[in-house]
């Protein structure tokens, strides 16, 4: 997983910086996508599925980047309860396959749009390519 920005920085329309460390309150990386959407990158190198709890953490880690969305990558998967935990929320959930086929070359993540008082708005072209 600490590659995972050297190869978000190989892509020309995405540009990440890694955060991670003491004191990174939750947040390993923060990514521009070429469309100008900005994202806090919560990255988990596990081999047992990533629970709610990690949810609610990266939804509190984002509380200190405004007009940020959440992404949530993982080597491994997630379980029922994180999913519908994420389910209500802005958040972005990257299990093992995506995050293969994204380092594989996939040209880009299929970004659910956001969701704004219970609505889902218009899908839009863009996302971390």
């Amino acid at each position: 997983m600490k590659n995972f920005p050297d190869a978000g920085r190989q892509r020309s329309d995405t540009t990440m910086q890694r955060i991670g460390g003491s004191g990174d309150g939750g947040v390993d990386i923060v990514a521009v996508a070429a469309i100008g959407e900005r994202f806090v990158v919560q990255c988990k190198r596990w081999a047992k599925s990533v629970g709610s709890p990690e949810i609610r953490n990266l939804l509190g880690a984002l509380h200190a980047y405004p007009g940020h969305r959440g992404v949530l990558v993982t080597t491994a998967g997630f379980t029922s309860p994180a999913r519908q935990s994420a389910a209500s929320t802005d958040l972005i959930l990257i299990d093992r396959a995506q995050l293969a086929a994204w380092l594989a070359g996939s040209s880009v993540l299929a970004l659910p749009s956001r969701v704004r008082h219970g609505f889902q708005s218009s899908p839009r072209p863009g996302g971390i390519t």
